[in-house]
């Protein structure tokens, strides 16, 4: 018999490369804990070996490797999504604390469009040369000026910040 504790992703291994051979038992440490009343380093594996011989040890559901590794990915899947939503309103932030209310002429920031407008104004372009650099359909909300708003400036810093957000969210 094995014993190990849940503790973070440590006991995978060892509960993969032994399950066939041997019973492992894989408990919650927090469990150990209010069992033993003291849980220090140096004597953990002696405490957790008489728990698990004297059966106090309430086993964990291990889900099966298939099962851990989708989850994985579904959760940093759903990490990476919650970063570049943080990195989309971190730009919004940018420009608004700049008064440049880019959302309130385009409907999709992050658009092609949206995406050519950033870039004209990284680049330092006029607002008649970041326009003419949008072809095709430019979906313009009602009541939008872009010109208006394309002739003003953004400051060293917003402009710093904006690039790098840019960056960070095209990788």
């Amino acid at each position: 018999m094995v014993a190990c504790e849940s503790t973070n992703n440590f006991w995978y291994h060892i509960h993969d490369s032994l399950c066939d051979h041997a019973t492992v038992i894989v408990g919650n440490a927090h469990d150990m804990k209010v069992l033993t009343h003291k849980k220090t380093d140096k004597i953990d594996s002696e405490i957790i070996a008489k728990l698990a011989l004297k059966g106090m040890i309430t086993p964990s559901r291990v889900v099966p490797c298939h099962q851990r590794d989708f989850r994985n990915i579904v959760r940093m899947r759903h990490f990476l999504v919650r970063k570049r939503t943080d990195l989309k309103n971190r730009i919004h932030n940018i420009f608004d604390t700049e008064l440049f209310h880019l959302s309130n002429v385009l409907t999709d920031v992050f658009g092609k469009s949206g995406r050519i407008i950033m870039d004209g104004i990284l680049h330092g372009k006029s607002a008649d040369e970041v326009i003419m650099s949008l072809k095709g359909q430019v979906k313009i909300k009602k009541g939008g000026d872009i010109r208006l708003l394309l002739e003003q400036s953004l400051s060293v810093y917003a402009l710093m910040q904006l690039r790098h957000s840019l960056e960070v969210l095209r990788k």
